[in-house]
């Protein structure tokens, strides 16, 4: 087959391409000497490749897996802005591939693919037309010259700064990923998994009263799509119905927007400034135990989040790891009711229940029954995709089915003797293309929609007669910004708890509160300050 002159070239630049990219983005963020020493790490691979063929044709070949490497590698930095590091590591073990499936489901983000896999074809036909052997002519000797000389150049400005040099070494798509599979991934599997946990008792009093206490956390869930905050459409009638006995917090905000990280802040009250992962030493199901509940832990969203923490509740039902498998979806939320019916009829006195909710997580038509489509059809396929109008009311129609959801819960509440409170807080908010610009979650941004999130504390009349003081402090708060890590000590606060570690201000439930304003948020593992 005739190669044109040009396609050459043309090869080769595009095989350069991610390297560039890459290249640039580290001059902006970790200067010359992290660039240099980049550079020198592809310039010896690429160079050795070519040295082992010395072929056209063969050697576009073999570079091709990294050259898909380094477009992923490429693409990934550009768009999160940052590099692959321990905390991706702990975002990637908790997505299951239905996640990953509903994130490219979106067509904004399907293009990110089809984009990929455009490039990648035009490199696979440049790569197929090359020579099979190089032509013969004279190379000018400058070329080589210059080559060497920048070469040389390169090397000098990395022996100024050895530390910066390596960090540039293992920043190359190759080494940089061999080192993100052994290094962080490596290390953030083990945590998941329990390697490193060690549980330190809280020391709390033992609470004597019966009561019962429900918490439940949302996925994904933004305050601005919820009608009882004022959205356009009645995304949540039954919590309007019960506005007057419940408190709503307007300005309830996420600490993290990704759940790996933002549910670990939410059960443990460590700050994400303070926030290490594999050093959690207990959590909120812990704490409940020393203090006499009974606990039970019902999740229908990743299990790994759950291991991660450390959860060792006395009754853990986690029906979506047996229910469903890598091709099919997780089931609605209400595959958790029979089993909480179970946990409230329980004799025990004192009942802590905590649910994890896949609530309004991507693909959103997959959230919710088809009678609960009450906004645009059932969903699109995945095949095609789905934006603008479609994609919100899809997300809509999952909003309205955590209403029906919440409205299960809190009417099995309801008929309690004893002093009971329904919890919901949403682990962190979610981005709309048409509305915000782009779809999902878990950037390396601060964007308000991915933080601002609903949250609200029911109590039946028993837990309002018997704890005035709680009932009044959480008043007083409902308008003040409380945080994730602010839920550990309310909880344990209305719920009677109290140990060396209990700290009176950060309770809403306290007339004691004191608002923090200072911590950053994480944000995609990275910590940013709000910029709102």
């Amino acid at each position: 087959m005739r190669f044109p002159p040009i396609k050459l070239p043309l090869a080769y630049a595009l095989l350069s391409a991610p390297y560039l990219w890459l290249g640039i983005w580290l001059l902006r963020h970790d200067g010359l000497a992290c660039t240099a020493g980049y550079f020198i790490a592809d310039g010896l691979i690429v160079a050795s490749l070519w040295f082992a063929v010395a072929r056209p044709r063969p050697f576009l070949w073999l570079n091709l897996p990294m050259f898909v490497l380094g477009m992923a590698f490429a693409i990934f930095t550009l768009i999160q802005d940052t590099l692959p590091s321990y905390p991706i590591a702990f975002v990637l073990l908790t997505s299951s591939l239905e996640e990953a499936i509903g994130f490219f489901s979106v067509w904004e983000n399907q293009r990110l693919l089809l984009g990929l896999l455009g490039i990648v074809t035009i490199y696979v036909y440049l790569a197929f037309c090359a020579p099979a052997r190089p032509r013969k002519r004279h190379v000018d000797p400058r070329w080589r010259w210059a080559a060497i000389g920048v070469f040389a150049a390169a090397t000098g400005v990395a022996a100024g700064d050895p530390g910066r040099f390596i960090e540039g070494v293992a920043d190359s798509p190759l080494i940089g990923t061999i080192a993100f599979v052994a290094g962080p991934l490596s290390a953030a599997r083990q945590t998941i998994e329990g390697a490193y946990r060690t549980k330190v008792p809280y020391a709390a009093a033992r609470v004597r009263d019966a009561e019962v206490h429900i918490v439940v956390i949302g996925e994904s869930s933004r305050r601005a799509s919820w009608g009882i905050y004022g959205y356009s459409r009645p995304t949540t009638p039954y919590l309007e119905s019960i506005r007057s006995e419940t408190v709503f917090f307007d300005a309830a905000t996420a600490d993290g927007n990704a759940t790996a990280f933002a549910v670990p802040i939410l059960m443990t009250g460590i700050g994400p400034e303070e926030l290490h992962i594999r050093y959690i030493q207990g959590n909120l199901v812990d704490l409940a135990k020393e203090a006499g509940y009974f606990t039970s832990w019902l999740v229908n969203n990743d299990a790994s989040v759950s291991y991660l923490m450390g959860m060792k509740a006395d009754k853990a039902v986690y029906p979506h790891s047996t229910t469903t498998s890598i091709a099919r979806t997780s089931p609605p939320d209400g595959l958790l009711l029979p089993e909480f019916a179970r946990q409230l009829a329980r004799t025990d006195e004192r009942k802590f229940i905590g649910l994890h909710l896949f609530g309004s997580h991507f693909s959103y038509a997959n959230r919710y029954p088809p009678s609960f489509a009450r906004w645009g059809a059932r969903g699109t396929s995945i095949a095609t995709g789905y934006s603008g109008q479609a994609l919100i009311d899809g997300y809509d129609n999952s909003i309205l089915y955590t209403d029906w959801f919440l409205q299960q819960v809190i009417e099995a509440a309801r008929r309690l003797e004893v002093p009971a409170t329904v919890t919901y807080v949403a682990d962190h908010g979610e981005e709309l293309p048409s509305l915000d610009g782009r779809s999902g979650h878990g950037f390396t941004t601060y964007t308000a929609k991915s933080f601002d999130i609903p949250a609200f504390i029911w109590m039946n009349a028993a837990y309002r007669n018997a704890h005035p003081d709680k009932v009044e402090g959480l008043i007083a708060n409902e308008h003040k910004l409380v945080r994730s890590h602010d839920f550990f000590y309310t909880l344990a606060d209305i719920m009677g708890i109290r140990w060396p570690g209990y700290f009176a201000e950060r309770s809403f439930a306290s007339r004691s509160f004191a608002v923090d304003a200072r911590s950053r948020y994480l944000a995609g593992g990275v910590l940013v300050a709000r910029t709102d």
